[in-house]
Protein backbone atom coordinates (compact mmCIF):
# COMPACT_ATOMS: atom_id res chain seq x y z
CA UNK A 1 0.00 0.00 0.00
CA UNK A 2 2.93 2.63 0.72
CA UNK A 3 4.40 2.15 -3.10
CA UNK A 4 0.77 3.21 -4.42
CA UNK A 5 0.54 6.19 -2.16
CA UNK A 6 4.51 7.05 -3.59
CA UNK A 7 3.47 7.00 -6.59
CA UNK A 8 0.07 8.60 -6.66
CA UNK A 9 1.94 11.45 -4.29
CA UNK A 10 5.51 11.88 -5.86
CA UNK A 11 4.21 11.47 -9.34
CA UNK A 12 2.25 14.65 -9.78
CA UNK A 13 4.63 16.16 -7.41
CA UNK A 14 7.81 15.60 -9.71
CA UNK A 15 5.55 16.68 -13.07
CA UNK A 16 4.70 20.29 -10.78
CA UNK A 17 8.51 20.64 -10.19
CA UNK A 18 9.85 20.07 -13.48
CA UNK A 19 6.74 22.58 -14.98
CA UNK A 20 8.18 25.19 -12.89
CA UNK A 21 11.95 24.49 -13.60
CA UNK A 22 11.48 23.93 -17.45
CA UNK A 23 10.22 27.10 -19.83
CA UNK A 24 10.62 25.23 -23.18
CA UNK A 25 10.03 21.40 -22.68
CA UNK A 26 7.74 21.01 -20.59
CA UNK A 27 4.54 23.73 -20.08
CA UNK A 28 1.21 22.99 -18.43
CA UNK A 29 -1.39 25.77 -18.56
CA UNK A 30 -2.81 25.17 -14.81
CA UNK A 31 -1.26 22.67 -11.72
CA UNK A 32 -4.94 20.35 -11.95
CA UNK A 33 -2.90 19.35 -15.33
CA UNK A 34 0.02 18.55 -14.40
CA UNK A 35 -1.39 16.11 -10.73
CA UNK A 36 -4.24 14.66 -13.45
CA UNK A 37 -1.08 13.54 -15.73
CA UNK A 38 0.61 12.28 -12.92
CA UNK A 39 -2.33 10.21 -10.98
CA UNK A 40 -2.69 8.43 -14.16
CA UNK A 41 0.81 7.74 -14.42
CA UNK A 42 0.89 6.41 -10.58
CA UNK A 43 -2.00 4.41 -11.43
CA UNK A 44 -0.70 3.08 -14.60
CA UNK A 45 2.62 2.13 -12.88
CA UNK A 46 1.03 0.98 -10.19
CA UNK A 47 -1.34 -1.57 -12.74
CA UNK A 48 1.75 -2.47 -14.37
CA UNK A 49 3.58 -3.23 -10.78
CA UNK A 50 0.68 -5.34 -10.08
CA UNK A 51 0.69 -7.35 -14.10
CA UNK A 52 4.55 -7.59 -14.26
CA UNK A 53 6.60 -7.59 -10.53
CA UNK A 54 7.46 -10.93 -9.51
CA UNK A 55 10.90 -11.76 -8.37
CA UNK A 56 13.34 -12.20 -11.60
CA UNK A 57 11.42 -9.55 -13.57
CA UNK A 58 13.19 -6.64 -11.92
CA UNK A 59 14.67 -4.53 -15.15
CA UNK A 60 11.54 -5.87 -17.34
CA UNK A 61 9.38 -4.17 -14.75
CA UNK A 62 11.67 -0.48 -14.38
CA UNK A 63 11.84 -0.14 -18.51
CA UNK A 64 8.20 -0.94 -18.96
CA UNK A 65 7.05 1.82 -16.30
CA UNK A 66 9.63 3.75 -18.47
CA UNK A 67 8.13 3.46 -21.54
CA UNK A 68 4.90 3.81 -20.30
CA UNK A 69 5.30 6.80 -18.92
CA UNK A 70 7.22 8.74 -21.67
CA UNK A 71 4.13 7.44 -24.06
CA UNK A 72 1.42 8.74 -21.47
CA UNK A 73 3.58 12.21 -20.26
CA UNK A 74 4.31 12.92 -24.26
CA UNK A 75 0.57 11.95 -25.60
CA UNK A 76 -1.50 12.42 -22.32
CA UNK A 77 -0.61 16.21 -22.65
CA UNK A 78 -2.03 16.64 -25.79
CA UNK A 79 -5.55 16.11 -24.12
CA UNK A 80 -5.08 19.89 -22.78
CA UNK A 81 -5.27 22.32 -24.83
CA UNK A 82 -2.80 24.96 -22.97
CA UNK A 83 -0.25 22.13 -22.53
CA UNK A 84 2.80 21.29 -24.16
CA UNK A 85 5.64 18.43 -23.55
CA UNK A 86 8.31 18.03 -26.07
CA UNK A 87 9.85 14.97 -26.68
CA UNK A 88 13.07 15.50 -24.83
CA UNK A 89 10.92 17.06 -21.50
CA UNK A 90 8.59 13.75 -21.75
CA UNK A 91 12.23 11.43 -22.16
CA UNK A 92 13.64 13.63 -18.88
CA UNK A 93 10.32 13.08 -16.91
CA UNK A 94 10.09 9.53 -17.84
CA UNK A 95 13.95 9.19 -16.27
CA UNK A 96 12.72 10.89 -13.10
CA UNK A 97 9.97 9.02 -12.41
CA UNK A 98 11.82 5.92 -14.02
CA UNK A 99 14.50 6.21 -11.30
CA UNK A 100 11.34 6.92 -8.49
CA UNK A 101 9.85 3.25 -9.84
CA UNK A 102 13.71 2.00 -9.59
CA UNK A 103 13.96 2.34 -6.05
CA UNK A 104 9.99 1.55 -5.24
CA UNK A 105 10.84 -1.67 -6.58
CA UNK A 106 14.36 -2.37 -5.00
CA UNK A 107 12.55 -1.87 -1.84
CA UNK A 108 9.72 -4.03 -2.66
CA UNK A 109 11.91 -6.84 -3.52
CA UNK A 110 14.69 -6.30 0.06
CA UNK A 111 11.09 -6.99 1.54
CA UNK A 112 11.00 -3.38 3.08
CA UNK A 113 7.55 -3.07 1.36
CA UNK A 114 4.95 -5.41 1.56
CA UNK A 115 3.27 -5.90 -1.96
CA UNK A 116 0.79 -8.83 -3.51
CA UNK A 117 3.10 -8.81 -6.62
CA UNK A 118 6.44 -10.17 -5.03
CA UNK A 119 4.42 -12.67 -3.48
CA UNK A 120 3.82 -14.63 -6.55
Amino acid sequence: MTNVILKIVLTPVIIIIADLFSNVQINYGTAYEAVIIGVIVGLINFAVELLLFRRGTFWITTIADFVITMFVIFFGSNVFRDAYIGALGAFTLSLIITVLEYFIHFYVLKGKWQTKAVLH
